[in-house]
């Protein structure tokens, strides 16, 4: 779910053209959605913490350790079609 970082894309309309990466993978429609806007959502406050200098100055260690990572989402993060945990 890195196609935000690849492709420098600003629009959360424009990443949810790649749903069907995702339905491939077996999520189905509304959740590849739901997906890919709290990746946006994690990208974009990433971007805005940098910017506030909330992850430190440019090149200290805590501000390049957050820079050097994509944005990821353990598996219990979101909850099961009941809305229990998988």
């Amino acid at each position: 779910m890195d196609v935000y970082n690849q492709r420098g894309i600003p629009r959360e309309y424009e990443l949810r053209k790649h749903t069907a990466e995702l339905t491939t993978r077996g999520l189905g429609s509304q959740a590849a959605q739901q997906t890919i806007k709290k990746v946006r959502g994690a990208y974009t406050t990433s971007k805005a913490n940098t910017k506030a200098g909330n992850l430190g100055k440019p090149g200290s260690k805590r501000r390049i350790k957050a820079e050097s990572r994509p944005i990821t989402f353990h598996p219990e993060a979101a909850p099961g079609p009941r809305g229990d945990l998988p």
